[in-house]
Order: structure tokens, then C-alpha cells, then sequence
């Protein structure tokens, strides 16, 4: 009785063959894909850890209106603080002749030197220079603000900063790891 029913199996599967090769097929991509998208993830995740390790992104962030000077240093003596970064930022209004209405943009202080080596969130220049502390109104700005506006090294920003009128001069285009995506202040990227 086991030999009838063996082989109509048989007979059964050699009937079947061409949906037997597209169900094995089908199984098979799945797995390709399945493998693909791990693969992808795992990439995805070591590049953005090496990526925000080289340009010691910060792991939290404050934002202040006012604090005392000493504050920073506080903060660093709390256990398993590593570095503390202070800096301003600020929003300001700019007139650029490539847009008909103004245009908001933000303002962070740089450290004097600013290094990879040191601080957090610190930008990477990618042409230009960095500007320099006794020059006032010196600027860098975004790769993408500046691709967008079409900016180029030295021209000359009208900007409006806490009531007043100021003339900002691009002397940098830099990368930050804190702003890959620039959007708004309290827009969100949907």
C-alpha cells in the first residue's frame, strides 16, 4: 500500500512540476529580499554610528533662553557627562535676491578655532574658510542654503538680527552633522 501511495506522489509532483518551480522561486526571492533589506539596514545603521562618531554629534540637546555662566561647567561634573558644548543660536531674517519675500534662517556661534577634535556638533568645511573672530559679520553657511540661493564665496547677505540691520559676508560652506536636513524652525519633514 505504501508503494501505490509513493507513487502517485510522484505522479502527482511531475504533473504539478511548473508550479512546484514557481512556488520554489517565489520562496527564493523572498529570501533574497529578506537578506537584502538586513543587509541594507546593517549598512544604513554602522554609516550614520561611524558618521555621527566622526563629527561627534551629540547625543542631547538643550535649548536655553538664559543661564548662568557657570552652568556648563556644572553639567560636566554629572557622572558619565563627557563633553558639554555650549554655544548661541539664534533666528534671523534674510533678503536674498533669489527669493521675493524674506527668508528665516538660524545663526550658531563657532568656537574661536573650531576643531573635529574638540567640542561637539562641530561642521566640516568643505570650501572656503573659517571665519575669523576679529572680522565682524563674517559668515559660513550651509552646503544646501548656499546650493539653493546659489551663494558663492564673498558675496554680501542682508540679514536683520535682533532688530537690527547687519551685512554678512559668506566666507564658508561647511557640512554640519546636526542639520543634514534643513528645513523651518518647527516644521517637521513628512
Amino acid at each position: 500500500m505504501v508503494k501505490a501511495l509513493d507513487r502517485k506522489l510522484l505522479r502527482d509532483v511531475v504533473a504539478m512540476k511548473g508550479q512546484a518551480l514557481a512556488i520554489g522561486a517565489v520562496m527564493a526571492c523572498g529570501v533574497a529580499v529578506f537578506v537584502m533589506a538586513i543587509s541594507t539596514l546593517r549598512t544604513l545603521t554602522n554609516a550614520r554610528d561611524a558618521y555621527y562618531a566622526e563629527n561627534r554629534f551629540a547625543e542631547i540637546f538643550v535649548s536655553l533662553v538664559r543661564a548662568p555662566i557657570g552652568l556648563t561647567d556644572r553639567i560636566g561634573e554629572i557622572d558619565g557627562v563627557v563633553v558639554v558644548d555650549d554655544r548661541v543660536v539664534d533666528v534671523l531674517t534674510l533678503d536674498l535676491p533669489t527669493l521675493n519675500e524674506p527668508a528665516n534662517g538660524r545663526v550658531i556661534s563657532l568656537p574661536d578655532r573650531p576643531s573635529r577634535r574638540e567640542g561637539l556638533n562641530v561642521p566640516y568645511l568643505i570650501t572656503g574658510r573659517w571665519p575669523e573672530a576679529d572680522r565682524v559679520g563674517e559668515v559660513v553657511v550651509s552646503e544646501a542654503f548656499a546650493e539653493a540661493n546659489a551663494l558663492e564665496l564673498g558675496v554680501k547677505l542682508e540679514a536683520t538680527l535682533r532688530g537690527r540691520r547687519q551685512f554678512l559676508t559668506v566666507v564658508g560652506v561647511v557640512l554640519s552633522p546636526e542639520y543634514v536636513m534643513q528645513g523651518a524652525a518647527g516644521k517637521s519633514f513628512s
